[in-house]
C-alpha cells in the first residue's frame, strides 16, 4: 500500500467495514487519491438505493471524457513516430536494389 492512502484508508475503512480494504485502495487508487469520489462510489456499491448527484455525474463525465482524450493522444503520438520510422528495404542484402 502507498503512503499517501494511508489516511484515506483509514477513513474509508471506518465508514465502510464491511469492505475488503484492498477493494478500497483500488478504488483510491482508480479515483486518484481522492477522497470524496472514492467514498461516492464505496456508497454506490455499498448502497443499491443511492442516487449521485448531478455535479458527480458531471464530474464523472469529464473525468471520462479527459481519459478518452489522453488515450486518444497517446494513440496519435504512437502512430506518428510509427510513421516517421525510417524504412528499409525488404531485402537488405539484394543487388537488386
Amino acid at each position: 500500500m502507498d503512503k499517501p492512502y494511508t489516511k484515506p484508508l483509514a477513513q474509508l475503512t471506518l465508514l465502510f467495514p464491511d469492505v475488503d480494504p484492498e477493494v478500497i485502495v483500488g478504488i483510491l487508487q482508480a479515483q486518484g487519491g481522492n477522497l470524496d469520489c472514492s467514498c461516492n462510489v464505496l456508497m454506490e456499491m455499498s448502497d443499491p438505493a443511492y442516487k449521485p448527484t448531478t455535479k458527480e455525474v458531471q464530474h464523472q463525465q469529464g473525468i471520462d471524457q479527459g481519459a478518452a482524450l489522453a488515450w486518444q493522444l497517446a494513440e496519435s503520438k504512437l502512430l506518428c513516430a510509427h510513421q516517421q520510422r525510417p524504412q528499409r528495404p525488404m531485402y537488405p542484402h539484394s543487388k537488386w536494389l
